[in-house]
């Protein structure tokens, strides 16, 4: 509402009509803020007690405050009220702090003070005052236990004098109370202890009731409602006791504002007003609901004070806090029903503000029109902000959100934001609620869908991909096992077969040498006859018979002796006897045999070297069977008229020894068997085949001598030439 000179005011819809009585410097107000107790006697006429200040009368009806005090004389031993009590006869109590108990019938008539220096009070610091069904005073001390006074008055008692069987095992006494049973209830620093009525006092007893033996808890006050339920003001909540049944305990998880409860009002429609040290309450039983006021509601202080709590005929509450005295009419306090809505209105990620539209493409419109967003795996730091939509006493607005797929609680909170790290990749739900200024809460809602991408490697066709290569994997390795159990199963059949082989060729060798030894014997026979007959030959043809039967035994003999020469170097047991020799003159002589046999052929024979001597050390009769065997080879498969050169190579570690002819030379496919045993390359002249074992032998010898024989047919000149070349080192 504008005025006229008097600017803007604003009217809540829903009040909250607190009247507030504080101390404002002049006499007709109270003399302290931190309200201590409260009482009324008589009618319309309240007692208030202040730390330090002594005692208020506040006249109701004319608003009047009369001022009680050590200053005005009117209260003699302390200004420290710590309990105010009115007993049936209307009398007022007042117990202080070092001031012992005072007794006030009336204010103009005279004030009993009872103290330990005049009476039997335990101590002069009083701390709760209740009276019993036989209309007996209790009274509690900080430190000292409790006092009985009898009905007249005139004379304190220790309790276990009254009391014979009660044992208080605490005697920090906090509150006293008497219920529609006259039971007592006694709180303490570390407890509640019941002692239930007995018309016989000496059998009275009292029992720990509040909480487990081996806990403790701080009592502030105790009340019963009008359905006989017994509550506590603890320093852990709100406690529901009851004998039977396990205590239910109310805290700030429930909605309490605070857990330090120190005042309880009972209401007759099941409600509770509590004072507490984060304002006041209205707890309805049947809903399990608190509403919660604080100084946004217009209260002076959201910290209210021990025994400072009071209802009068009236239904006027009236509250004690250390910033003034609270009253009020329960009808009078209008509750907003309106359940709030929520919106969205701000969206960081990754610490950065995020706009519609902006380089990151998260939002396409404003934030409140989104249903989803999509962020990538590296954006996974997200806060939320929202508005709660109730502007009667925004300040008290309360709200919670979760985010389904991150964390199933719900989050308190007054900041009105949701804050998420580390979303891992998936899909998340983000839920609000929000209570108005009268803790009455709307319906969780889902305002937003969260889903987080996953990085390349972690998308489905990947581990699709990763799926395969697993597959695949295990694939190559059965296959790997297969091939190699194949592997083994070929290799054992080869070895097998090998064995067999050499068992084969063990045989044949065996046999060729037994064959060749009983060859040898009369194949001499037969030559020595004959070349004694060749000496005594007289006829022409039988001279000619002689020589073919000479001829052949010789070369069957001289085959038989390769034959053995070459099972020795298979068996490895041919040795060599080598020595420096002239090379150019040990082939000369050789070359020099078959210069008979090559004039008879018309060939063009010829021998050069390029030094002589060639020193090198070599076994004269195994290297005499290889040039002899290339020699007889080059002789007998080059035609007539051809050509047979035999040449000696001087290198500077290797003397070669190379015999060439331009014969039939050898085919390519024949090439790779000819050093082998019992080879022969195929040919029509059968008057010049060979018996397939001189290459290989001569192949042995040059492995024995550390030598080479290679060998080289080409095209030369329009014709075939055949090379076989043996390569001796000189050092060996």
């Amino acid at each position: 509402m504008g005025t006229y000179y008097g600017g803007a005011n604003i009217k809540e819809a829903f009040q909250t009509k607190f009247t507030i009585y504080q101390n404002e410097l002049k006499p007709n107000s109270l003399a302290s803020n931190i309200i201590s107790a409260i009482a009324e006697t008589p009618k319309d006429h309240l007692w208030v007690g202040t730390e330090a200040e002594g005692l208020n009368r506040i006249d109701l009806k004319n608003n009047k405050i009369t001022r009680l005090n050590l200053d005005n004389k009117k209260l003699q031993r302390s200004n420290l009220v710590k309990a105010l009590f009115k007993d049936n006869n209307e009398a007022l109590w007042v117990g202080f702090f070092n001031g012992g108990l005072t007794h006030l019938k009336d204010v103009s008539k005279k004030i009993t003070n009872f103290t330990t220096e005049n009476s039997g009070l335990n101590s002069n610091n009083v701390t709760a005052i209740a009276e019993d069904g036989r209309g007996e005073l209790w009274v509690g001390h900080q430190d000292y236990g409790i006092n009985v006074i009898k009905p007249g008055r005139n004379r304190i008692f220790k309790i276990e004098e009254v009391f014979p069987a009660v044992e208080l095992e605490d005697s920090g006494i906090t509150y006293l109370y008497k219920d529609s049973k006259n039971n007592m209830f006694v709180g303490t620093r570390t407890g509640a202890w019941l002692s239930e009525y007995n018309a016989d006092n000496s059998k009275q007893t009292i029992k720990r009731i509040f909480p487990l033996k081996d806990q403790k808890v701080y009592i502030n006050c105790i009340v019963e409602d009008d359905l006989k339920r017994i509550w506590m003001g603890t320093s852990i909540g709100l406690v529901l006791w009851n004998a039977n049944k396990i205590p239910v305990i109310y805290t700030t998880n429930n909605g309490l504002p605070s857990d330090k409860v120190v005042g309880i009002i009972p209401l007759g429609n099941d409600n509770l007003w509590l004072s507490t040290n984060g304002g006041l309450s209205k707890f309805s039983v049947a809903n399990n609901h608190f509403s919660n006021y604080n100084i946004h509601d217009g209260l002076p202080s959201d910290v209210f004070n021990f025994q400072s709590f009071y209802k009068n005929t009236d239904g006027r509450i009236f509250f004690g806090s250390i910033n003034g005295l609270v009253t009020f009419l329960s009808t009078e306090i209008e509750v907003n029903n309106n359940k709030p809505e929520v919106a969205l209105t701000g969206l960081l990620v990754n610490g950065k503000q995020v706009w519609p539209g902006d380089e990151t493409k998260i939002l396409h419109a404003s934030l409140d029109a989104v249903n989803e967003i999509k962020l990538f795996y590296n954006q996974s730091d997200v806060e939320t902000d929202y508005a709660v939509l109730n502007f009667i006493k925004p300040e008290k607005n309360l709200s919670a959100y979760k985010l389904e797929g991150y964390n199933n609680d719900w989050v308190y909170n007054n900041d009105h934001k949701a804050v998420f790290t580390r979303l891992q990749p998936g899909s998340y739900k983000l839920y609000i609620k929000a209570a108005n200024n009268d803790g009455i809460w709307n319906m969780p809602a889902q305002l937003l869908s969260i889903r987080v991408l996953p990085p390349l490697w972690k998308t489905w066709w990947a581990y699709c991909l990763y799926f395969l290569l697993v597959l695949l994997s295990i694939f190559m390795v059965f296959r790997f096992l297969n091939s190699r159990a194949a592997l083994k199963r070929k290799l054992y059949y080869e070895h097998e077969l090998y064995l067999r082989q050499q068992e084969l060729q063990k045989m044949k060798t065996d046999f060729f040498t037994h064959m060749s030894h009983e060859l040898r014997t009369p194949l001499t026979l037969i030559l020595g006859p004959t070349e004694m007959l060749l000496e005594n030959v007289r006829k022409k043809h039988d001279e000619k018979m002689l020589v073919s039967i000479k001829s052949n035994a010789e070369r069957l003999l001289n085959l038989t002796n390769g034959l053995m020469t070459l099972l020795k170097a298979e068996s490895g047991v041919l040795n060599l006897n080598v020595k420096p020799e002239n090379l150019v003159q040990f082939v000369q002589n050789i070359f020099d045999n078959f210069s008979l046999l090559a004039r008879q052929k018309d060939m063009r024979y010829s021998l050069s070297f390029d030094d002589n001597p060639i020193i090198v050390k070599f076994d004269r009769h195994y290297l005499e069977i290889v040039i002899t065997n290339l020699l007889s080879n080059a002789v007998k498969f080059t035609p007539v008229g051809g050509e047979v050169k035999l040449s000696i190579t001087n290198r500077p570690e290797m003397v070669d020894v190379a015999v060439c002819d331009n014969g039939p030379g050898i085919d390519d496919g024949d090439a790779g068997g000819i050093f082998t045993q019992f080879f022969q390359a195929p040919s029509n002249k059968k008057k010049n085949e060979g018996s397939g074992v001189g290459l290989a032998l001569s192949k042995k010898i040059m492995l024995l001598h550390e030598g080479e024989l290679t060998f080289r047919s080409s095209q030369h000149n329009g014709g075939n030439q055949t090379c076989f070349i043996l390569s001796l080192k000189k050092d060996v």
